[in-house]
């Protein structure tokens, strides 16, 4: 079904995978052993009728020089303690310090009740032009990570945050004990963006990182990640950008970084590989690909939206070559021509909420629309399926170790449309009560449905023993599977 074979060339439809009772999502062929007349299809998310939900209106947001108005990078908590909505990002504003210091690009402070409508609190704690009355929480700095510790940490909440100004380029850790005042935690920068200099600093522990890197605490890897941009030579005197990875253990040691993401043979000549957003889902990671091109139409750094997967945060592929996540539009629309997703998805409920900023870039700066911040949400799981329309199709997966429990799926079937589900042994032989024809066919489209056998709702596997699973699809879409223990 895709190309993953040539990354792992060996036959792995017998080995045994061992899962527990998170969701299995159907994103690449890692639980495959067969298929046949199914196809893979990545999901769009829906934009929000809402959209945009914040826009540049207030002066720290404006760049008065040259007229651009944008707010940009969003970084979105959900506090549960407090059930409000916590978003950080940037704006486009510049001033002057009393130093005469020029300082770029404010870290500015939002909060919502529900998610969809939000507020710039009047927080005081910045001055911008003689006056606080503003929601700054950085002096020319915007947050490209956010940690949150539990709530009975003193330092709460910490960030890797890029300041843009003088001779200190660079990544910098903050500490904050509410959110709003921050602290820096030490005088020079983790990483220092593309060949900067800080005075009075001997050595940095990585040089060269592009000014859309990203961290993230990894709870399956248990490291810190640094998801970078650099730039290298290519053929013909070319440079194109690329995507790395580095981790830490505790945010001060790095490793140096290795790559995961380039533009190759299939992508077009003019694309490059702009940012990347990854993130621990269920049983396996997932990440928001941008890939930058410049000659599609009359705009530039026009920007799309792949949808990537890995099985060990370390190595990633790019799911289904083709089918984008989140595409480019048409000039008319807000966000017609460059989307970039900072946050990983938050499920409230069913849903998955993806906040994202976006604009139409035309063929100069003068061109461009505001950039402003949106909400794209999709059902749970449900980023990739396989459907099989017009005639039966099936999967079979590779053999599973597994708790006793009870199978569910999320599906959608059409009318007329049905699934059902076989288990097999080890050898490839439907067990008794399980076959397909004892199974009760699914016709539900839900996140959530039981899958059940006329005298069987539990699959209790010998101790040890792996079973494989046959789903039988007609004109229906699968997303995920997963057992229950019990």
């Amino acid at each position: 079904m895709a190309n993953e074979h040539l990354f792992f060339p060996l036959d792995q439809q017998d080995w045994p995978v061992k899962i527990d009772s998170s969701r299995q999502l159907f994103v690449d062929d890692y639980l495959l052993a067969q298929t046949n007349a199914v196809k893979r299809e990545v999901h769009q998310p829906r934009l929000h009728p809402a959209n945009p939900l914040i826009i540049p209106d207030q002066p720290w947001e404006i760049r008065q020089d040259k007229g651009r108005q944008s707010v940009t990078f969003p970084f979105v908590h959900l506090d549960q303690t407090t059930g409000k909505w916590r978003m950080w990002y940037r704006g486009e504003g510049r001033y002057d310090l009393p130093s005469g210091e020029r300082i770029p690009f404010p870290g500015l402070f939002a909060e919502s009740e529900d998610g969809i409508v939000w507020d710039k609190p009047t927080l005081g704690l910045h001055a911008w032009k003689g006056s606080k009355q503003n929601n700054i929480v950085f002096h020319g700095g915007y947050i490209w990570g956010l940690f949150v510790e539990p709530e009975e940490q003193s330092e709460r909440y910490r960030a890797m945050v890029k300041l843009e100004y003088g001779k200190r380029g660079g990544y910098y850790p903050y500490t904050s004990h509410d959110g709003l005042r921050w602290q820096r935690a030490q005088e020079y920068p983790h990483c220092v963006v593309f060949g900067g200099r800080v005075k009075g600093a001997r050595t940095y522990p990585v040089g060269g990182v592009g000014d859309t890197s990203r961290f993230y605490f990894d709870e399956k890897l248990g490291k810190y990640i640094g998801d970078v941009k650099f730039v290298v030579p290519a053929a013909g005197g070319r440079r194109f950008r690329c995507r790395g990875m580095m981790e830490s253990d505790d945010m001060v040691h790095w490793s140096r970084p290795y790559m995961t993401f380039y533009p190759d043979s299939l992508d077009d000549p003019d694309s490059q590989i702009y940012g990347h957003t990854g993130f621990c889902y269920q049983s396996m990671w997932l990440g928001f690909l941008r890939v930058m091109h410049s000659e599609r139409d009359a705009g530039r750094k026009q920007t799309s939206v792949e949808l990537t997967a890995s099985r060990d945060g370390r190595h990633w592929t790019r799911v289904a070559r083709g089918q984008e996540f989140m595409p480019l539009r048409t000039p008319e629309d807000w966000d017609g021509n460059y989307v970039d997703p900072t946050s990983e998805p938050i499920l409230v409920g069913d849903e998955l909420r993806c906040y994202y900023h976006g604009a139409w870039l035309g063929p100069e700066p003068t061109d461009d629309t505001p950039q402003c911040i949106g909400l794209a949400t999709l059902q749970r799981d449900r980023f990739v399926s396989l459907n099989a329309a017009g005639k039966p199709g099936w999967a079979l997966t590779r053999p599973l170790t597994f708790n006793a429990g009870h199978l569910f799926i999320n599906a959608q079937v059409a009318d007329g449309g049905s699934i059902t589900v076989e288990v097999l042994s080890a050898d490839g032989q439907p067990l008794k009560g399980f076959y397909q024809r004892d199974c009760l066919a699914i016709r539900d489209d839900s996140t959530r449905i039981p899958v059940a056998w006329k005298e069987h709702s539990v699959i209790e596997p010998a101790l040890g023993q792996p079973l494989s699973l046959r789903f039988s699809l007609t004109d229906a879409k699968l997303y995920a599977f997963w057992v229950e223990s019990i």
